[in-house]
């Protein structure tokens, strides 16, 4: 995938408009449109950089040629739930539940245990 396939396929999935990602990333809304355009197809390790944090994203995925998009691996999920998965910050939640697996916890159950715990912590407050 190209930088204005990955860049196009993000803001799709996160539905942001260019000045939206623009005004996020600190970068001109013109830059955002020669990228998505195909008419800048290089671009500053910075301005990947800035981008990939305004998307919550490392920034490899930008640099990386052989990267596959989410909507590739993705397909069976939800709109929501691709954004999920692509949030940097998802990562330890879904290693736990990776962990949860691993341990033969089933989805039922993990979600049991949450409920369980929303519970708890709604009579202490």
């Amino acid at each position: 995938m190209t930088l204005k396939d990955k860049l196009q396929e993000l803001m799709r999935i996160r539905a942001l408009k260019q000045n939206v990602l623009a005004k996020k990333a600190g970068i001109s809304q013109s830059l955002v449109s020669e990228i998505l355009n195909g008419k800048r197809a290089n671009v500053s390790l910075e301005t990947l950089q800035k981008i990939a944090n305004a998307l919550n994203i490392h920034v490899m995925y930008f640099i990386e040629q052989d990267t596959i998009g989410p909507g590739e691996i993705l397909t069976h999920l939800t709109e929501e739930e691709k954004k999920f998965v692509m949030d940097r910050h998802s990562a330890p939640w879904i290693k736990m539940s990776s962990e949860a697996a691993k341990e033969g916890i089933t989805a039922d159950q993990l979600s049991n245990i949450v409920k369980t715990i929303v519970e708890i912590k709604r009579t202490m407050q």
